[in-house]
């Protein structure tokens, strides 16, 4: 009961954060349009806004998970679609990236949509976090027999390859 109400709590601190750093963004962006030459010093708050929002909603998503367990709901669905969905929907927080996807058909699978769509959101927020300069964030989706396979590729720094067996 103390691990639970432990993630319930961090899950409600971590929602309560974003509101107030929505704010602070806002208003830097705000002060960047009215004041051209403080620019550069409100782009430094509104990227390290950006930051600790990716942080809060890793918190939140990895309560999510752990109160989750058990809560799946499977379902069929075409991952094909669900990977579309989600490249749409970070085209618009990413301008300066081209999102692209790629599919050879349609890719069925049973699963909880809604924690893949989670998953996927991040791949593909990891691919633009890691390409600071824009460019090209690819996801792929494929289905072959009963597998289906979904894949992000950006042509960003890369992870050290000391330290590619720790993540993959």
């Amino acid at each position: 009961r103390l691990d639970e109400a432990r993630e319930e709590f961090l899950a409600a601190a971590a929602h309560e954060f974003k509101t107030p750093l929505a704010v602070i963004k806002a208003y830097a962006q705000l002060m960047a349009r009215r004041e051209p030459a403080e620019g550069q010093a409100l782009a430094v708050i509104q990227r390290q806004v950006d930051r600790l929002s990716r942080l809060v909603q890793h918190l939140l998503d990895t309560s999510r998970l752990r109160l989750d367990v058990g809560d799946e709901t499977h379902e069929r669905f075409d991952l094909a679609a669900v990977a579309g969905e989600v490249v749409t929907r970070m085209r618009g927080i990413a301008p300066r990236h081209a999102l692209r996807l790629a599919t050879n058909g349609p890719a069925p699978v049973l699963g909880d949509r809604e924690r893949i769509s989670r998953v996927i959101t991040s791949m593909i927020e990891n691919g633009v976090r890691f390409s600071p300069g824009g460019g090209e964030v690819e996801t792929q989706v494929g289905a072959t027999g009963h597998e289906a396979t979904l894949a992000v590729r950006d042509h960003g720094l890369g992870i050290p390859p000391d330290r590619q067996g720790r993540v993959f």
